[in-house]
């Protein structure tokens, strides 16, 4: 689902449309945007009704639950994300990421490793066109992209899509999922901003107990600072996902929601990505 953010969608579009062509491609353009059907052309453009209100959340991953579930009469996997996140195949592998779908069985929920990807600006001056790794180079591991978004069956998925109610957990460390919000330092501040914005219009501050993730608010200055903040933090932290993949095996369970999911892990020691993985994105 989609409304404002074009440059991830163009890379989106660009992304996955190598992987599987634009004729697999479902964007759910919330209110509908002339520029929306321009940059996914040849993709299937879902229009819903604009405007936002304090369930927006829940709806929204109500109606992207139910479409996957839709989808799964046609196709034998679903990838259900976000613009800014991308399921990448391991390079090393030297299979692509359909070619590693086809390799499993019907039946599952996969969940790739979720890589957070920062804007060092101090470091990396140079833009996200046209690749976004490589330019960017460093980044963190957080569970909360470590998504059962991939799926050959029917699933509802949480606010964010972070968790679902499959009991059954199967990570493919070969499959790496990087989200990609603090991409770029000037874009994440006016995603950020909008959003924000968006939010204050929800009812009065006040009364904010409402079912919008909290991420939703925040102060003018936060999004700069938060970024400047998890940029700053040092690198150390090794690419080997062994250990975090045992890790969120060794923490899966039920959330007592009829949703399972395992601990929040988010590193503070950066990482520096493999050189492999530079221009897939």
């Amino acid at each position: 689902m989609v409304k404002d953010d074009f440059v991830f969608l163009r890379k989106w579009v660009d992304y996955y449309g190598r992987q599987f062509g634009r004729s697999a491609l479902h964007v759910v353009s919330h209110g509908g945007d002339p520029e929306i059907d321009r940059i996914a052309d040849g993709c299937s453009v879902i229009r819903i009704p604009g405007g936002f209100d304090a369930g927006f959340d829940v709806r929204r991953w109500r109606f992207l639950s139910q479409l996957t579930g839709a989808l799964l009469a046609y196709y034998r996997w679903v990838i259900c994300g976000d613009v800014d996140e991308y399921v990448v195949a391991d390079p090393a592998t030297g299979r692509t990421l359909a070619g590693i779908l086809a390799t499993r069985d019907p039946g599952a929920v996969l969940t790739p490793v979720g890589i957070e990807v920062v804007h060092r600006a101090d470091a990396e001056p140079d833009g996200i066109e046209p690749a976004i790794l490589g330019p960017r180079r460093f980044g963190r591991f957080s569970t909360r992209y470590c998504k059962p978004c991939i799926t050959s069956v029917p699933v509802r998925f949480s606010r964010g899509g972070h968790f679902a109610n499959h009991a059954t957990l199967t990570v493919v460390p070969e499959l790496v999922l990087f989200h990609m919000k603090y991409c770029d330092r000037p874009l994440t501040i006016e995603t950020l901003r909008r959003r924000a914005e968006a939010a204050a219009s929800v009812d009065d501050p006040s009364r904010r107990a409402s079912p919008l993730s909290s991420r939703w608010f925040g102060a003018p200055d936060m999004p700069a600072a938060e970024l400047d903040a998890i940029a700053a933090r040092p690198v150390g932290a090794t690419f080997d996902l062994e250990e975090r993949v045992r890790f969120m095996e060794a923490t899966w369970e039920s959330r007592g929601d009829g949703l399972f999911g395992f601990r929040k892990r988010v590193e503070h020691p950066l990482l520096e990505i493999p050189a492999r993985f530079f221009g897939t994105i």
